[in-house]
């Protein structure tokens, strides 16, 4: 139990004069000098160019010379000779395999290590997460993984004070502001923009606060390009060839002063660019310290001998959070930071928007993941069925959490390990599957998995079988279901009330993609109307009569609805949308295009972390116009398009539904000329957006952007395409005075507008070269037939006043990212019931875990900004109690990350303008009997909930 294991832990570490925290931090420091933090550490990917266990194992060395339990055990090792020594550790989902190996004794040590403050957790996720691609649900769930774990192993001593992401391509705002949350006082990174890092070294601004309009945190980049020693000093005894400190004088080689005047000369060189009398410097690289001894043996020299020579620098061992602890201390004035660091370019031509895109199977796979994963949460704290369901819900929980790893969600890995990541979802998401089933006591059943390409062997080969739909959010909504099916004539029903439907033939696109995996011919549609946090059966049943499909008449090239009316023009291809609730008409072309990618290898090319056009104007797929066949039923009425024999698109409207939903297919990307391959979808509007556009920030705060423009520093653009598009993990739109375009993705894509009223979003990328940046591999996915991946993706398009647009976009965003999940079966008389139950509005229920028999971790949030509404922005009360199907004893609040009671979060205080209102809490740590909470907008609140069972 979380709570309890945090109280014993408190009990014990305070019978002992403890080292930890920031209770150790003004050890060795010397006033008057400068300070040099030397920190040891590792960074070992969980993934990249070898998969997990290979890592972990120190497998396949012929790819990479990498084994992490060597790390591990090393470091450990050296660090118990010598009580001066520090070392940082940062994946966690290494270090709890590691720790499940050792014995009582190694544990022992490790905790006597955490206890000193010499062991020093950094970050504390399971894996340092990517922070384009990610949304922001997944990375407060991998943070709380291990920071869950840190805390029930070791107690308060190992709770991580300083964020530390110094591989991913790029920083989000949304990332420093959950990490502020979480508690962390900062965060400290590597990668950033090469014309930021020159301007930031030129103006000694290489340490900010970075500021959200609820929470602020203190954020330093280092001086070296990446995140390893100064040059000349790397002492790996298995990766690295610098010199060594010799010391014996009888020796011929004897350097000493030599390595010390160099060194001294590195920290020099590093000082010029930062502001206070302390300075960080890393000792570590990629997987380094198998061989700990050579790294300990020499940096014990290095500081001993500097130490000794120089009466202006003082060396010693630390680590990020006694770093910012001294700096706080300093009361330097630091400036204020209120944008982001997207996008990352390495070089003038090497801008890393690549990923955003990159293999977009996988993101889609992550994002249904997810779904399911907060579903089987929700559903053990319903069912209480933890004693058979830890296993099957902590498959899917480790493998969600591994897949946020900045070469996982990315794309950015080789082929090989991709299949492993997946490999994993697919296993977690099968036990999974299998619980939720079990729990609401239903006998064989099919989640129907492939349903995006009208696939399900249960609803093509049965006459009748019934449909759970449940609904994960805690309000009632209504959606469409689509179900393949055959030549019958279906009805449905719910509580023996027929419910209306239509039936449409299946694309015969559709067929290129699902080959020989399923044969149903028709699409039978119907509306599902679901309240919080319940379900509904359906039941479907047939007749043997044969349905003669109605002849379409395509010379009406217009659909429309209750809320939009959509029209095509000669060509085929979008025209013109009309919504018709704020009477608002706009002139909107679509079309897909392609970029061709820039082909240079062993030199710069497009490829997996980099997109690089050769261009800037993408190709047409098709000249002519656009074959297409108009579908009208009385449910919803469609128009299938073929823009090329890979790459086709169907537009639907939904009866009574507001939204236009563009379903999409692309590949396989034919490579007969030998070209790379970028696939975008195109909309280009009479909008007056001028040069801005807004994207989201992990599917959550959304951030204006400028074409050209970076808020901080001069913008050469010398790739006026790539240099100008953002991640987009939930939605993209445009603006004018009267109206608002948006469209909103079922997974993280890269976006961009190049022009006034014109919003485009990458689908697809087949790149025949590496990039160079480390994966050595082309981007070239062959898919399951070995022809070339073919994706299937759906874009939710909107038409509003600005006025109005967050209404819808933040609702129907929720909706798409907590999609439903069905479940098909033959018989339903024995399924367990689930009480509904209601929350407002703009009050999303983030996380419902059940931590033991009568403890639950609870998240709510206020999911709307300050002013995007006038009555979903206003702040809002809610009574936590009434979420649940029992009686609630109390509640104890948290801080984001589930590791720390919300009043033991004393922050460092450090000097700087305050724009913004800083963040408050102001719950206690004794437990409360009132239930009553409120949320401002966007606050996210934490709590342990104690049952009354």
């Amino acid at each position: 139990m979380l709570l309890c294991l945090l109280a014993v832990s408190f009990t014990i570490i305070l019978t002992v004069r403890s080292q930890c925290g920031y209770e150790g931090c003004d050890r060795n420091i010397k006033n008057g000098l400068l300070n040099v933090h030397l920190v040891p550490h590792t960074h070992d990917d969980v993934g990249w160019l070898k998969n997990v266990d290979e890592y972990y194992y120190g497998a396949k060395d012929n790819i990479q010379r990498a084994g992490v339990k060597y790390i591990l055990d090393s470091v450990i090792d050296e660090l118990l000779k010598n009580d001066q020594r520090k070392f940082i550790y940062v994946e966690i989902a290494f270090f709890k395999r590691w720790w499940d190996e050792q014995d009582e004794a190694v544990k022992g040590n490790v905790k006597k290590l955490v206890e000193e403050g010499r062991l020093v957790f950094t970050n504390g996720g399971w894996v340092m997460n990517d922070e384009a691609c990610t949304h922001y649900n997944a990375i407060i769930d991998q943070m709380t993984l291990g920071l869950r774990f840190l805390n029930n192993t070791f107690g308060k001593c190992a709770r991580p004070l300083s964020a530390w992401h110094i591989d991913p391509f790029g920083h989000s705002k949304e990332q420093a502001n959950l990490f502020s949350m979480m508690g962390f006082d900062s965060f400290f990174f590597s990668r950033i923009d090469y014309q930021d890092r020159i301007e930031r070294l030129k103006t000694k601004r290489m340490e900010e606060i970075w500021s959200n309009r609820n929470s602020h945190i203190f954020i330093g980049m280092f001086y070296e390009f990446l995140y390893g020693p100064p040059t000349g000093f790397c002492f790996d005894g298995v990766l690295c060839q610098d010199e060594p400190i010799m010391d014996d004088e009888r020796l011929e080689g004897y350097n000493v002063d030599k390595r010390v005047d160099e060194f001294l000369h590195a920290v020099q060189e590093h000082a010029k660019y930062y502001r206070t009398n302390h300075i960080m410097m890393l000792m570590g690289n990629d997987f380094q310290y198998m061989l700990a001894k050579k790294w300990f043996d020499n940096l014990d020299k290095l500081i001993k001998y500097t130490n000794n020579k120089s009466t202006r620098v003082n060396l010693l061992y630390s680590t990020p959070q006694c770093y910012a602890y001294q700096l706080s201390k300093t009361k330097t004035q630091f400036s204020v930071k209120t944008d982001d660091f997207f996008p990352y370019a390495s070089d003038w031509e090497s801008y890393w928007t690549g990923y955003f895109t990159s293999r977009p199977s996988q993101k889609r796979l992550i994002r249904k993941s997810n779904n399911l994963l907060q579903l089987a949460k929700q559903i053990q704290v319903r069912t209480k069925m933890k004693s058979i369901s830890d296993a099957h819900i902590d498959a899917l929980s480790e493998a969600m959490a591994v897949n946020q790893h900045h070469d996982a969600v990315t794309g950015t890995e080789k082929q090989a390990v991709m299949d492993d990541y997946v490999k994993r979802l697919s296993e977690g998401t099968h036990q999974c599957q299998n619980y939720i089933a079990k729990a609401l006591n239903i006998q064989l059943f099919s989640f129907c998995d492939y349903r995006n390409i009208s696939v399900c062997n249960i609803s093509e080969l049965q006459a009748e079988f019934y449909i759970i739909s449940i609904n994960s959010l805690a309000r009632s909504i209504t959606k469409y279901l689509t179900i393949p099916v055959q030549d019958r004539v279906y009805k449905i029903f719910r509580n023996e009330h027929e419910v209306a439907s239509s039936l449409s033939p299946i694309d015969p696109n559709v067929n290129r993609v699902r080959r020989s995996l399923g044969n149903a011919s028709n699409l039978l549609t119907f509306k599902v109307s679901l309240k919080g946090l319940s379900y509904e059966v359906y039941k479907v049943n047939s007749t043997s009569r044969v349905l003669k499909q109605k002849q379409v008449d395509n010379h009406l090239k217009s659909i429309e609805n209750e809320y939009y009316k959509v029209w095509l023009g000669n060509d085929g291809k979008l025209k013109a949308i009309h919504s018709k609730l704020e009477n608002i008409s706009r002139n909107i072309k679509q079309d897909i295009l392609w970029y061709e990618g820039v082909r240079n290898y062993p030199h710069l090319s497009s490829g997996a972390y980099v997109f690089l056009p050769n261009g800037t104007e993408p190709h047409t797929i098709n000249n002519a116009s656009v074959p297409l066949k108009i579908i009208k039923n009385p449910l919803v009425q469609e128009v299938r398009q073929t823009f090329s024999k890979w790459a086709t698109q169907t537009i639907k409207l939904y009866k009574d539904m507001n939204y236009i939903e563009f379903e999409w297919i692309i590949g396989p990307i034919p490579i007969n000329d030998n070209k790379s391959k970028e696939i975008i979808t195109r909309f280009n509007t009479d909008i007056d957006s001028k040069d801005s556009f807004f994207t989201d920030a992990n599917g959550r705060q959304i951030l204006e952007r400028r074409r050209h423009y970076r808020k901080t520093w001069k913008l050469n653009n010398t790739e006026p395409v790539s240099g100008n598009y953002y991640p987009v993990n939930s939605r993209i739109y445009i603006k004018d005075e009267t109206a608002q375009f948006t469209i909103l993705n079922d997974r993280s894509q890269g976006g961009t507008s190049l022009k006034s009223g014109e919003v485009e979003l990458m689908l697809h990328r087949r790149d025949l070269s590496d990039d160079g940046f480390g994966v050595q591999e082309p981007l070239n996915e062959t898919g399951q037939y070995g022809d070339g991946l073919i994706v299937a993706g759906k874009h939710y398009v909107l038409l509003t006043s600005p006025q109005q647009a967050a209404k819808q976009h933040r609702l129907l965003a929720e909706e798409i990212f907590m999609d439903t999940q069905e479940i098909f079966t033959a018989n339903v008389n024995t399924i367990a019931t689930l009480p509904s139950h209601w929350l407002p509005k703009n009050i999303h229920l983030l996380t419902l875990e059940l931590l033991s028999e009568n403890e639950v971790l609870l998240r709510v949030e206020h999911q709307f900004d300050i002013g995007e509404n006038p009555k979903l922005s206003a702040p809002t009360t809610i009574d936590i109690s009434k979420i649940f199907d029992e009686p609630v004893s109390s509640v104890e609040e948290l801080a984001l990350g589930g590791n720390v009671y919300i009043n033991e979060i004393k922050p460092l205080d450090w000097n700087f303008t305050r724009s913004v209102e800083s963040l408050s809490h102001v719950s206690s740590h004794e437990k409360s009997s009132k239930f009553v909470i409120e949320l401002k907008p966007m606050d996210i609140k934490t709590f342990i909930v104690y049952l009354d069972n």
